[in-house]
């Protein structure tokens, strides 16, 4: 299940993600969220121990599939650290100020800027091919398509094709590929 893929590398933050399984992934832990918060008023469970019971489930989750975004266009995951020191900050200014209200609303622009950036960079298309942080996840590198030349039929299997066989199939049960994308590419290398 690809939506799910994130929980599977729950404290990976090296590698990358891209764009739309992490989306999807944002989706899949706030909609679930909302739904346990929704069913937990249903049954008077109240939402304060809920909500914090599901930030301490998902919040690892979300900071590894995050950071691996940032990774996917090119920067670093240390902007997620910068954002949440922002926010942390802010927070603790404002619940000790007692000046005027005025000056809390120009404070909070600071976290608000940043978070629309933020939002922007998570938005942004992913880097093509290879960056700094690896090639983007399931793409295969092209060191290793060269490597297992295509099979024709009725010819012997090198042992380059079953390496890539092999890799194909520990990418799929890491959740790397789908079982199509598996038998695709398998059926490239077999030549079917």
């Amino acid at each position: 299940m690809e939506e799910s893929r994130s929980f599977a590398w729950y404290f990976d933050f090296k590698g990358r993600l891209g764009r739309a399984e992490y989306w999807k992934f944002m989706a899949l832990v706030w909609g679930g969220g909302i739904a346990v918060l929704l069913v937990g008023a249903g049954v008077g469970i109240p939402a304060d121990p809920l909500a914090f019971v599901i930030f301490c489930v998902t919040v690892v989750p979300q900071a590894s599939a995050t950071n691996r975004r940032l990774h996917d266009i090119g920067e670093s995951g240390w902007l997620l650290v910068g954002y949440i020191g922002l926010g942390v900050v802010a927070a603790a200014i404002a619940a000790n100020y007692t000046g005027s209200f005025e000056h809390i609303q120009k404070l909070a622009f600071a976290p608000i800027a940043w978070g629309a950036y933020f939002v922007f960079l998570l938005l942004k298309r992913s880097q093509e091919g290879e960056n700094e942080y690896g090639w983007p996840s399931g793409e295969m590198i092209p060191s290793e398509v060269e490597a297992a030349a295509v099979a024709t039929p009725g010819t012997p299997l090198s042992s380059a094709h079953l390496d890539q066989i092999e890799r194909l199939a520990d990418l799929r049960s890491k959740g790397l590929l789908t079982d199509d994308e598996f038998n695709a590419q398998k059926g490239k290398l077999l030549g079917v």
